[in-house]
């Protein structure tokens, strides 16, 4: 599939040394500068296909036709190496939204931007700068949310339109040490495509538009704490194929080559839990879960799952059985 969230392209100066903070396709730590080790066929065909948004569109199984929308992408404002390692300031923007054809359907959509900073330890590397995971975010946050819902004894479902405000921190690892360490290594997967990261945000409503004598949903209006696990892992046990790369001839002091294992599947995973802080609402929990077949192209057979309420709002139960286009790389 693709890293949903790219590492930061940082640009700093430590003695006269350049650092870069490259993205790469498996989520690895910022490197310095140095001439980079060539990668597998099978990993440079990932990096092309990259992509930080998608669109999973298709039949669901109530016969219905739905679609979801979501990614997002952080967009490097400098850096500088201080004491305690690599600080960069990025601006963030993220979507999610999801649709279905019936029209009393729950239709939902969440555009943030979030300027950020992030923070990451440094340790040296063949004499430069190098740095290490994992990487603090973090952000302030200002959202957009529209989102339908159902009254009770109501026929047709209402809407209400929002501005939220937050603050929150995101941790997020770097490499795929440990994840896979349960196999052997010629078998373990090179990349990893969205590394896990786990953030924490406290939201509060700024203002709220809804239908006329709407009675909104406990917790619509109040103040919350969210948290959010999500990642993007290689899926190692159906159809992967591993083999041996030689490096490249003219590699020169970095041969790279070495095992490489290439899966078809990945599992693209999100879940959040949303305590309010105010008002008298529950506690919630929203899944949402795609399994991807790697085609090679940009459009790539998908198996979604999306269940659950976010912030006062319930979400249809969307099973979706169609296909993901990768765009807006």
């Amino acid at each position: 599939m693709h890293r949903r969230t790219t590492l930061l392209v940082v640009l700093a100066t430590l003695n006269g040394v350049s650092l870069a903070a490259q993205p790469t396709s498996g989520g690895a730590a910022a490197t310095p500068a140095l001439p980079p080790a060539p990668t597998a066929p099978a990993a440079q065909e990932e990096e092309e296909n990259d992509s930080p948004f998608d669109f999973s569109f298709g039949p669901q199984e109530d016969g219905s036709v739905g679609a979801v929308l979501k990614g997002s992408e952080f967009y490097p404002l400098g850096g500088r190496i201080v004491n305690i390692g690599l600080i960069s300031p990025f601006v963030g923007l993220e979507v999610d939204a999801g649709w279905n054809n019936d029209p009393d359907a729950l239709g939902n959509a969440s555009f943030s931007l979030k300027p950020a900073f992030t923070l990451s330890s440094l340790t040296q590397h063949n004499g430069a700068p190098n740095t290490t995971g994992p990487w603090l975010y973090v952000f302030a946050d200002g959202r957009a949310r529209f989102g339908r819902f159902k009254e009770e004894g109501e026929e047709e479902p209402g809407e209400v339109n929002q501005m939220m405000l937050g603050g929150g921190a995101q941790f997020r690892w770097t490499t795929a040490d440990g994840i896979y360490a349960w196999l052997p290594k010629k078998r373990r997967p090179t990349q990893l495509l969205e590394p896990p990261s786990l953030t924490f945000t406290y939201y509060t409503v700024q203002s709220t538009k809804a239908d006329n004598d709407a009675i909104l949903p406990d917790g619509v209006t109040a103040d919350v704490v969210q948290a959010t696990l999500r990642s993007e892992l290689i899926i190692p046990l159906l159809g992967c194929t591993t083999r041996n790369v030689p490096p490249p001839k003219d590699a020169g002091p970095f041969p790279g080559g070495g095992w490489t294992t290439t899966c078809p599947f990945t599992l693209d995973a999100r879940l959040t839990a949303t305590q309010p802080t105010t008002g008298d609402g529950e506690a919630e929990f929203l899944a949402d879960v795609g399994i991807v077949f790697e085609s090679g192209g940009k459009l790539k057979p998908v198996v979604r799952y999306r269940s659950g309420a976010e912030h006062g709002l319930e979400y249809d139960r969307q099973l979706l059985l169609g296909v993901l286009w990768e765009f807006v790389k």
